[in-house]
């Protein structure tokens, strides 16, 4: 998924980027960095997973199964790889 089909996402789900940024107390502009790959934050990447694994009135969230294996994809290029690998290591804890 690149940046555009996330904030597509974002949009779908009806969370825009001001909301995520109000939020965590951070700027619109650090949201889209983030997005784009330019800047990395787990606070902001954490934020996106958990719209993208939430329940939402009109569709059921993301499997935690199916998001890893998203991020998993994408590493490289549209997600940190050590953050992935942190997200694996959590959710194994879980298991």
């Amino acid at each position: 998924m690149n940046a555009s089909e996330i904030r597509a996402l974002l949009v779908l789900k009806g969370i825009s980027q001001a909301t995520i940024a109000d939020q965590l107390g951070v700027s619109n502009a650090m949201i889209s960095q983030v997005i784009d790959g330019k800047r990395t934050s787990r606070r902001v990447q954490e934020a996106i997973a958990d719209a993208m694994t939430s329940d939402r009135p009109y569709r059921r969230a993301h499997s935690v199964e199916t998001t890893k294996e998203y991020l998993e994809v994408k590493v490289g290029s549209q997600f940190n790889g050590e953050v992935v690998s942190a997200f694996g290591r959590l959710i194994a804890k879980f298991d």
